[in-house]
């Protein structure tokens, strides 16, 4: 389980927006995704959430993370929107002193991200 990280640019006209791409390495099948394309929005919210919870390293019980990928999938949130309200939930675990991340803590960091409006 690792993730690879790479910085380019694209090319816009005259402008060169710099572009990263975050890929998941696992082994197994070779296989790949495309992201981008509107009938396969579920199908990928599914696939980011599922490498970001391999990469976190986070301990999260067994309903959390099903609340957790529930949550990530119905509101359509980027890898970068989910390790956020991960990290958050963290916050507010290791504030409440609790060793994994539970469904109130993750309640929780979502309501703030909807509060602050990320």
């Amino acid at each position: 389980m690792s993730l690879a990280v790479v910085h380019s640019r694209a090319l816009d006209a005259l402008a060169a927006p710099e572009v990263t791409v975050e890929v998941h390495l696992a082994n197994g099948l070779p296989s790949f995704t495309l992201v981008g394309l509107a009938d396969t929005e579920v199908k990928e919210a599914r696939e980011r959430v599922r490498a970001a919870l391999q990469n976190s390293g986070l301990e999260l019980d067994a309903a959390a993370a099903k609340f957790l990928h529930g949550a990530a999938v119905r509101l359509a949130w980027s890898a970068r929107s989910y390790h956020r309200v991960q990290r958050v939930a963290r916050t507010v675990a290791d504030l409440a002193g609790a060793m994994t991340i539970a469904t109130a803590h993750l309640a929780e960091a979502i309501q703030y991200r909807r509060m602050f409006g990320e």
